[in-house]
C-alpha cells in the first residue's frame, strides 16, 4: 500500500504545473562523487577477502582468534566531508545485529532504538531480497568474511546547514574504497557498508529505507560492474527504491522543471534533475522491455552483469536477453512518451502505466497559425517538443528540418524527429511518424493529413555517439545543438477552392510541366539551413504569404493530376498513370520526396479500385503490402 504522501506526491508530478513549489529537501547521492577513485582501484588494486590475502602470501589460511561484534560495541569510522573530499574520523556504535546487517549509529547521536529495529528489519525481510532478487548478489561474504553488511546512520557532512541556500543534502552513499585493504586503500573500513545520512534526513520516517534500496543497488552493481558509468548505476538505484515499494523519487519534480536535461552528462548544474530522468528511462526500460517481472528482473540483471559501461553494456543486456530493440529506439520512444503519454500506440511503446498515466512533459514552445517556422537548440541525448495547432487546417502536412553537426575527434551527433498527429477528443487514434532525415535535416511529407486530428507534436531528439571511448567525453563536452523546422498545411477552404478548378483532364505536355514543377521545387531543408545561420530565437524574416503562396501553388497541381489520372483510371485510360510512374521513377532523391505526397494519393485510388472495383489492369501499379 502506498503512503498517503506517496499519493500525494504523484498526484502533483502528474499536473505537471510548472509554478509548482519546490520539494522541500531535495536530496542526492554521493557515490558518483568517488567514481574516479573507485575506476582506478578496479583498474590497479586487488579484490580479495582477507582469507584470500592470506592464503595468497603465506599458502594458508591462519585462523584468528576475533571476539564477534556485540551490541554496545564502538569502531571508528573513515568517513568522508563530501562537500570537500575530504577524509574524517567518525565513531559509531553497534546498535543492532540483523540477519543480514550490523546496524551502527554516529557516537553521541540520538536514534530511537524501534527506529534502530525496524531499520535492520526492513533491511534484513525486504530490501535485502529485493535488491538480490532484481540485480544480483553483493560481494559475498566480502573483504572481511562476514557476509552481513554494515549500516552506518550518521550525519554525513555535505555543508547542508538548516535554512541554508543549499538546495539538496547527500542522503548516503556507497564507498567502493572499503572493498579493498588498507594496505591498498588507507581509508578502507574493510567491509562491505553504506553510509546514511540523519541531517537533514530523517530517520523515523517510513520513506527513509528508499535511500538504503538506493545504495545497497550500488554495492551490488559495483560487485558485477566496478567501472559502471554514473548515469546507469544511478538510474538503476533510482529504479532500486520503486522496486521496493517505495513511491516514484521525489526527484522527478526536477526533471519535470527542467526536461532538455542530458542523461548521460551528470551535470553538477542539474545534479537533482539527473536522478529524476534516469529513475525515469530505468523505469521506461524496464516496464517497456520486459513482459513480466521474471522477464524483467533477468534483463536488469544482464545489464548490471554486462562489463562494458554505459549504453554498451545496456545493448550488451538488450542482446543476451534478445531484445530486438536498439538504444536509440528505447530513448526515442522514452522522449515521445514523455511528451504524449498514449499506451494505445505500438503496444504501448509511446506511453506510461496508470501510475504515470497523466504524465506529460511541456512543450518548449506552443504556435497557433501555419505556416510554423521556428528554431530552437537541444542538449545531448535529450529531446525538445513543439506544438500546433491544426483545428483551421487541412490536407497534406510538409515539414523541413536542419539540425547542427557536432564533431568531435571523428564522431558526431545524430537528431531522430517525429511527428504525432494527436486529436484531442480522441475520435481519431493518434498516429506517429518519424522523419526521414538525413546527417543534418531533410523534407518530408506525412502519410496522415491534417482534418481528422487537430494538433501535431513535433518530438526532436539529439543523440550523441555510443562508443564506449566517446559515450561520456561528447556528452558532457558538446554543447546544445541548433535545429530549424518548417511545417506548412493549407488552411481549411483551400483544398475546396482548388478543388473547384480541377474539372478537366490536362494535357501530357501540361502534365509533365506540373510534375517537373514539383520534383523541382526548392527544398525545405535549404531554407532550414539558413535559417540555422540566424540569431533570432523564432524566425521572422520569412514570409508568410510567400510560403502560403508556394504551399497552394503545389497543392493546385498536385489536386489536378490527382483528378486527371483517377479520371483517366475511371475511363480504362491508363496513359496519364504510366506517364507519372515513369516520371517518378526517373527523379532524383530530391524530386521522389517532393512527389511522394501525390504518389502516396495515387497508391489510395489504385488500391480502393483493385480492392472495391476488381480492376485487375491496375495490380502492377500497386505496391506489395
Amino acid at each position: 500500500m502506498k503512503s498517503d504522501y506517496g499519493r500525494i506526491l504523484l498526484i502533483l508530478v502528474l499536473a505537471l504545473t510548472v509554478s509548482q513549489p519546490a520539494i522541500s529537501q531535495d536530496w542526492i547521492d554521493a557515490t558518483h562523487l568517488f567514481d574516479n577513485e573507485t575506476r582506478w582501484l578496479a583498474d590497479n588494486a586487488l579484490k580479495e577477502t582477507n582469507s584470500e590475502f592470506q592464503l595468497r602470501t603465506r599458502g594458508f589460511v591462519q585462523s584468528i582468534d576475533v571476539k564477534p561484534p556485540q551490541i554496545g560495541d564502538e569502531v571508528v569510522f573513515n568517513s568522508f566531508d563530501v562537500s570537500q573530499m575530504k577524509a574524517l574520523k567518525i565513531p559509531g556504535i553497534l546498535k543492532k545485529i540483523g540477519k543480514h546487517c550490523y546496524v551502527y549509529v554516529q557516537k553521541g547521536k540520538n536514534i530511537p532504538p524501534s527506529v534502530v529495529d525496524k531499520s535492520a528489519r526492513v533491511f534484513d525481510e525486504k530490501i535485502y531480497p529485493t535488491n538480490n532478487s532484481i540485480f544480483g548478489n553483493e560481494w559475498n561474504p566480502g573483504i572481511d568474511d562476514d557476509p552481513k553488511i554494515t549500516l552506518f546512520f550518521l550525519d554525513i557532512q555535505d555543508g547542508y546547514q538548516a535554512g541554508g541556500s543549499q538546495k539538496a543534502s547527500a542522503a548516503g552513499y556507497f564507498y567502493a574504497g572499503d572493498e579493498y585493504s588498507k594496505r591498498q586503500n588507507p581509508n578502507s573500513n574493510e567491509r562491505e557498508m553504506l553510509y546514511l545520512d540523519i541531517n537533514p534526513a530523517d530517520p523515523t520516517k517510513d520513506s527513509y529505507m528508499s535511500v538504503v534500496a538506493h545504495e545497497f543497488q550500488h554495492m551490488i552493481h559495483w560487485h558485477h560492474d566496478p567501472k559502471e558509468y554514473t548515469w546507469v548505476n544511478e538510474s538503476f538505484s533510482q529504479l532500486a527504491t520503486f522496486l521496493n515499494g517505495f513511491d516514484h523519487p521525489s526527484q522527478l519534480f526536477a526533471f519535470i522543471r527542467s526536461p532538455d536535461n542530458n542523461l548521460l552528462a551528470w551535470s553538477k548544474d542539474t545534479a537533482v534533475a539527473n536522478y529524476g530522468q534516469a529513475y525515469l528511462f530505468a523505469y521506461y526500460m524496464a516496464s517497456h522491455l520486459a513482459s513480466n517481472e521474471s522477464d524483467r528482473n533477468a534483463l536488469i540483471k544482464a545489464i548490471v552483469n554486462d562489463k562494458l559501461p554505459g549504453i554498451r553494456g545496456i545493448i550488451g543486456g538488450f542482446k543476451k536477453q534478445g531484445k530486438k530493440l536498439t538504444f536509440t529506439q528505447v530513448f526515442d520512444g522514452f522522449c515521445v512518451a514523455n511528451f504524449i503519454n498514449d499506451r494505445s500506440i505500438l503496444g504501448g511503446f509511446y506511453g506510461y502505466d496508470k501510475m504515470l498515466g497523466k504524465l506529460k512533459l511541456a512543450p518548449a514552445k506552443k504556435f497557433d497559425n501555419p505556416p510554423y517556422i521556428g528554431k530552437g537548440d537541444v542538449k545531448c541525448w535529450s529531446s525538445k517538443a513543439f506544438q500546433f495547432d491544426l483545428r483551421n487546417c487541412e490536407g497534406t502536412i510538409r515539414i523541413g528540418f536542419a539540425g547542427q553537426r557536432q564533431v568531435s575527434k571523428n564522431f558526431s551527433n545524430a537528431f531522430a524527429v517525429s511527428a504525432i498527429l494527436v486529436n484531442s477528443s480522441g475520435r481519431a487514434p493518434t498516429k506517429v511518424e518519424w522523419l526521414r532525415l538525413g546527417p543534418q535535416g531533410g523534407d518530408f511529407v506525412l502519410r496522415n493529413t491534417a482534418g481528422i486530428h487537430d494538433t501535431l507534436f513535433l518530438v526532436v531528439c539529439n543523440h550523441g555517439p555510443q562508443d564506449t571511448n566517446a559515450e561520456l567525453d561528447f556528452a558532457r563536452s558538446a554543447s546544445a545543438a541548433d535545429f530549424s523546422f518548417s511545417i506548412s498545411v493549407n488552411r481549411k477552404g483551400t483544398a475546396q477552392r482548388i478543388a473547384s478548378l480541377s474539372n478537366s483532364r490536362v494535357s501530357h505536355r501540361t502534365a509533365r510541366l506540373m510534375m517537373s514543377n514539383i520534383a523541382n521545387r526548392a527544398p525545405m531543408q535549404d531554407e532550414m539551413t539558413r535559417i540555422l545561420q540566424e540569431k533570432e530565437g523564432v524566425v521572422g524574416s520569412i514570409s508568410e504569404e510567400g510560403i502560403n503562396n508556394e504551399v497552394n501553388r503545389v497543392v493546385a497541381e498536385e489536386s489536378l493530376l490527382l483528378d486527371s489520372i483517377r479520371t483517366g483510371i475511371e475511363k480504362g485510360e491508363l496513359e496519364s498513370l504510366r506517364d507519372f510512374f515513369s516520371f517518378y521513377d526517373q527523379a532524383s532523391d530530391s524530386g521522389k520526396q517532393n512527389l511522394e505526397s501525390l504518389r502516396s494519393q495515387i497508391e489510395d485510388v489504385l488500391k480502393f479500385e483493385v480492392h472495391q472495383n476488381n480492376r485487375s489492369d491496375l495490380k502492377e501499379f500497386v505496391s506489395p503490402q
